[in-house]
């Protein structure tokens, strides 16, 4: 004696939708996919209308390429010494600029005494800060006896910038200076 199993009728009708539901989730995402695809396509298509280049474009662009590799090569040392070149710019650096010293020699008790009267800017030509900015001034006499060494303080100047040196800045000394010297001075930290 055989027996057959037979699927009862409520579990077929499950089967069945379950399986209509399935073929109609492979149908939407099919179609979704086909829009991307299509939207891709035409986005593609308007740029490479847009931005056309034919094989010789690529070949002249590759072939320049090669040529500059070829023949603007550095070594390392070239490197380096643009790296120090370039780091050198960034330390502070103090120079005088619009420099206007002017000597007033008097030799009567009763004249006020000698000096130096000083104009102009300190300015930093590197990037960064210069601290313990001075002006160091030294007079001479025509005999190179030093009459005067001092400093005049001006602070810390940044980087890219300058100061007033404080307008008709006088510097008294003792004699009659014939010659003079007016230097920045500063300390990077």
């Amino acid at each position: 004696m055989s027996e057959k199993k037979a699927v009862s009728r409520d579990v077929a009708i499950a089967l069945g939708i379950a399986c209509i539901i399935l073929i109609a989730g492979i149908g939407g995402a099919m179609a979704y996919y086909t829009m991307t695809i299509n939207n891709k396509d035409s986005i593609y298509d308007n740029y490479a209308s847009s931005h056309s280049h034919t094989d010789s474009d690529y070949n002249a662009l590759n072939s320049t390429y090669y040529n500059y590799v070829g023949n603007y090569t550095h070594s390392n040392s070239e490197y380096d010494s643009l790296l120090s070149d370039y780091n050198s710019l960034t330390v502070a650096s103090l120079t005088t600029v619009g420099l206007d010293v002017t000597n007033f020699n008097y030799y009567w008790f009763w004249d006020p005494p000698s000096h130096l009267t000083i104009n102009g800017y300190i300015f930093n030509m590197g990037t960064d800060t210069a601290y313990n900015c001075k002006l160091h001034v030294k007079v001479w006499s025509s005999t190179n006896t030093l009459l005067i060494d001092t400093t005049i303080d001006y602070g810390s100047i940044t980087g890219r910038s300058y100061t007033t040196i404080t307008p008709n800045t006088e510097v008294p000394y003792t004699g009659s200076g014939s010659y003079w010297q007016v230097t920045p001075e500063w300390t990077t930290s």
